[in-house]
């Protein structure tokens, strides 16, 4: 099935809890998983096998669509992070029937760039932000598919817990 994405709207979660609009996602680059690999020799003489050890820094951008100073105060707190959600709509095309479902990700996260666009008469400003994340949720239509809260060692695919028994080991 092929997917595509409507506009999506950025909602800020602030330090005190609060949920704001902040504007539309004009660009959203998803959170890039990156594992890392160590060679297994539990195959002895047959040689080895690669086994993930852990996962690299997880990185996304974003592209905002205006400027508002509440999201910029927010996005640029390198030494607490920030909270945000992109919530839009993913509709899906297969053999002419449409499909229409609710996309929301979730994500914590620190800066690493934050361009705060440039300022020309009669156009309106973007905001482009680079950021690390800690915390990365994806919901469609009210279903977890993907949890990776990496201070607290949760790695969900659907609602199987990859490490679940990792942290039992080490609790």
């Amino acid at each position: 099935m092929n997917f595509s994405f409507t506009n999506g709207n950025i909602n800020l979660i602030t330090a005190g809890g609060k949920v704001g609009l902040q504007g539309v996602c004009k660009e959203f680059k998803l959170p890039t998983l990156k594992f890392t690999l160590d060679d297994d020799m539990r195959l002895g003489f047959f040689g080895t096998a690669p086994v993930v050890t852990g996962l690299e820094p997880i990185e996304g951008s974003m592209t905002m669509a205006g400027w508002s100073d509440e999201w910029v105060a927010e996005s640029a707190n390198w030494r607490d992070g920030f909270q945000f959600q992109i919530i839009g709509s993913l509709i899906g095309q297969e053999r002419g029937t449409k499909t229409n479902s609710t996309l929301l990700i979730a994500v914590t996260a620190i800066p690493s760039e934050l361009s705060l666009g440039q300022l020309k008469a009669g156009a309106s400003m973007e905001s482009e932000i680079t950021y690390l994340a800690s915390y990365v949720s994806i919901t469609r239509n009210n279903l977890s598919r993907l949890m990776i809260d990496v201070p607290n060692n949760i790695y969900k695919i659907g609602e199987v817990d990859l490490l679940a028994r990792f942290r039992e080991s080490i609790a």
